[in-house]
């Protein structure tokens, strides 16, 4: 066999690079895509489900899952995610992460398909949890392995890339959801309950498309990006090879008491409580708060406030005005999260130089100051200026996407001591789906109407929308405080340099790191500084 081919890189093959780093975003982005698709999709598939198997005869007022039974299906998932978080936060820093890389994305795609050939609300419930334990462990295992083999100077924004398939994942659910409407719409007859059933059980179904693709690329991009770079795989596998050992042999000469004074405390250690405590005290109590706020207001949006501004009509059984309701929230949502996803796209320009912390602030203080825009006149202001509402409620969006939906995930990878961040990690992570699990349950009661007339069947009499939103924008203020003061930055410190003080050991290593990379660079012209880590971090995977 010959020498494998050198060349130069000429401005095509950093083209070809970037392509390659733009197919490792879709690779690790997927669990977000789908936690995204299913957010969107749910509220969906339980107001279907009350009108197939609890419309009473006779009643026109439309059938509704009794309350028990919707919260068990909209939570299932976030309890799943819950566990996900807590067992592959302990199980990660004791096995490979590689290792378990492939399982929580067969397990999401699995339950994707199972949940839409349920037949019952146990199986369904079950078949949720499993895809939210597959979601959630999918979700640590893709940022922690990311931000172990990134540079330091492109971590922040390929983690806020991944994060950002949110809005693929919303946009496919919007696009899903109003392709079933319509060709439901479509039939020349009225819609019977047998093809209203066919539609919940495809929505479902349609989830595991991505994630199926994804597995495939998994093992198929990085063998692809070789050819396409005009190197063979034995040139990849050697280089990787000498530098895992070049890095080794680095590694030995670093000093070893700080290494040694480290490993003197755990995460229930006094030690790590006093360096710590408050930290993480900081993220899981603001993950918490915020996703309060945010799961309930995804709810609300789609069961209750766009009937409340006249968006849509006014809830009756008839099977085809609610397809009809679908379709017009199917429109606003595609315009709202076009609009939002411009706040990822400012965060992840940003994020590098701004840091974590101070576009979290400003994502929390315009989110809450937009649901006070919209509860204030709330009542008699938005029904006659339905577009300014779909604005303001964009703004909401475009404020969480560029603040807290993208920075919660980096901040407690990047705060804590690098042995003990895939742990801490998914405690905070964790402590977010606790929070929407009280947003599944809580605020289905909560946001029921004053008015007796107006209240579905099996509720209480609620606070109502207005005060709903009075409440969140409250809960987001919270987050607001504790971000300010139980956060590093609140010391204006980066978030690196917090990290730096635990953990001298890996700034040296990084030190290393850099002079590897620059070296190889010349001498196999192989590297692009934005992509460099791909090679030593993604070919493990092979």
């Amino acid at each position: 066999m010959g020498r494998p081919r050198l060349r130069v890189i000429k401005s095509s093959d950093v083209a070809e690079m970037k392509l390659f780093r733009d197919a490792i975003m879709v690779v690790y982005g997927t669990s977000f895509f789908t936690d995204a698709y299913d957010l969107l999709c749910i509220p969906f598939v339980t107001r279907l489900l009350g009108r197939i198997y609890y419309q009473v005869e006779g009643d026109p007022k439309p059938g509704t899952l009794p309350p028990i039974v919707s919260a068990s299906v909209t939570s299932a998932a976030f309890l799943g995610s819950l566990a996900g978080h807590l067992f592959f936060g302990w199980l990660g820093e004791r096995m490979d992460r590689k290792r378990l890389y492939f399982t929580p994305l067969f397990l999401i795609i699995i339950s994707s398909i199972a949940s839409g050939l349920s037949t019952g609300f146990g199986t369904l419930c079950f078949f949720r949890f499993c895809l939210g334990f597959g979601i959630g462990c999918d979700h640590l295992l893709s940022l922690s392995i990311i931000s172990k083999y990134s540079l330091k100077s492109t971590r922040r924004n390929f983690m806020s890339g991944i994060c950002a398939f949110k809005f693929f994942g919303n946009s496919f659910a919007a696009a899903v959801t109003a392709t079933v409407a319509a060709a439901l719409q479509a039939l020349p007859h009225s819609i019977s309950v047998s093809e209203a059933d066919y539609a919940w059980r495809l929505v479902l179904v349609l989830g595991a498309l991505p994630p199926a693709l994804t597995f495939y690329w998994r093992k198929k991009v990085v063998s692809d990006m070789a050819e396409s770079a005009g190197c063979t795989p034995i040139m990849y596998f050697d280089y990787r090879t000498y530098l895992d050992a070049s890095w080794d042999t680095a590694a030995a000469k670093v000093p070893q008491v700080q290494e040694e004074e480290e490993e003197r405390f755990g995460l229930l250690s006094g030690e790590f409580v006093r360096r710590h405590g408050v930290h993480l005290l900081g993220t899981t109590a603001t993950w918490f708060l915020l996703d309060i706020a945010f799961y309930s207001l995804n709810y609300l949006y789609q069961k209750d406030i766009m009937r409340a501004v006249g968006w849509t009509s006014k809830a009756t059984a008839s099977m085809n005005v609610f397809m009809d309701d679908v379709l017009l929230i199917a429109l606003a949502q595609a315009g709202t999260i076009l609009y939002g996803t411009l706040g990822s796209v400012l965060s992840f320009e940003f994020i590098q130089t701004t840091g974590p912390f101070k576009i979290q602030l400003v994502g929390i203080f315009f989110m809450t100051a937009f649901l006070l825009c919209i509860a204030f006149p709330f009542d008699i202001f938005w029904t006659n200026h339905k577009i300014w509402f779909l604005l303001a409620y964009g703004s909401i969006l475009f404020s969480a996407n560029l603040g807290p939906n993208l920075t919660m995930f980096i901040m407690p990878i990047e705060m804590f001591p690098k042995r003990l961040s895939f742990t801490c990690h998914g405690l905070s992570a964790a402590s977010g789906k606790a929070g929407a699990m009280i947003a599944a349950f809580g605020f289905q009661y909560a946001m029921q109407s004053r008015d007796e007339s107006e209240v579905e069947r099996g509720y209480p009499l609620g606070i109502g929308v207005r005060n709903s939103l009075f409440v969140l924008a409250a809960i987001n203020a919270l987050g607001f405080l504790f971000t300010l003061l139980l956060v590093p930055g609140s010391k204006k410190k980066s978030l690196d340099d917090d990290k730096e003080e635990i953990e001298v050991v890996y700034v040296k290593f990084e030190s290393y790191h850099r002079y590897l990379h620059s070296f190889w660079s010349r001498f196999f012209c192989l590297f692009d500084v934005d992509v460099g880590y791909v090679w030593r971090g993604i070919l493990d995977f092979k």
